[in-house]
């Protein structure tokens, strides 16, 4: 993380100071750049070419708890580089399947998360020790 007093105080004064305690908040550090778009869940995605090589792409999230999986298919190949278009700037260029679902994000760790159920029973049974009492 480059992080410095003179880019803190710079780039606070070019987003504003809602959107800067925002970003230091989520993000660790202030950021400005142009906003590239928005997708459906709100998460803000900006690009900044005097930016460091594989730091002049970034996603502002819309909720403070933000996975990186809420991240849908096309903004990620945009963020990494694999197509230099924007969804923003493709719009309707690339037909989308009818069998392509919408974007689910991954509930690995979370309540609403896959849990299987073992059907067999057990072939070893847990030792439960008999308590006699004391005389």
């Amino acid at each position: 993380m480059s992080f410095s007093i003179t880019r803190l105080i710079g780039n606070t004064l070019k987003v504003g100071p809602k959107s800067a305690w925002h970003q230091l908040m989520i993000l660790g550090e202030v950021k400005a750049g142009t906003l590239v778009g928005t997708d459906a869940a709100g998460n803000q995605y900006f690009e900044n070419k005097s930016e460091l090589f594989v730091r002049e792409r970034w996603v502002v999230p819309a909720k403070r708890s933000f996975d990186p999986s809420e991240i849908p298919a096309d903004w990620h190949m945009w963020i990494h580089k694999i197509d230099s278009r924007s969804p923003a700037e493709l719009g309707d260029l690339v037909a989308r399947p009818k069998w392509l679902g919408a974007h689910t994000d991954n509930p690995t760790g979370r309540a609403d998360a896959y849990k299987p159920y073992d059907t067999t029973t057990p072939k070893v049974e847990a030792w439960a020790p008999k308590v006699a009492r004391r005389a």
